[in-house]
């Protein structure tokens, strides 16, 4: 299952995905970076998306909690 989402009430994240086959949180923030989260779980990811704040569930619930790694996109 993939969960795909465009988040423009959120101020600091723009864009987030989760892929329960790899248990992989991708997410874009309002500056453009995008970092993939790693083994996190599938009740995890679905509660994450259905927080009513973004912002707030990412600190309490992804950040300092999973294994992360920055996607830098290739030009050209």
């Amino acid at each position: 299952m993939i969960l795909e989402k465009d988040t423009p009430e959120s101020s600091n994240i723009s864009r987030m995905s989760y892929d329960s086959d790899t248990a992989i949180l991708s997410i874009t923030f309002s500056n453009g970076s995008t970092y993939e989260y790693d083994e996190v779980p599938e009740e995890i990811g679905k509660e994450f998306f259905e927080a009513d704040s973004i912002g707030k569930a990412f600190y309490a619930m992804i950040r300092g909690f999973y294994g992360f790694r920055q996607i830098v996109e290739e030009e050209g």
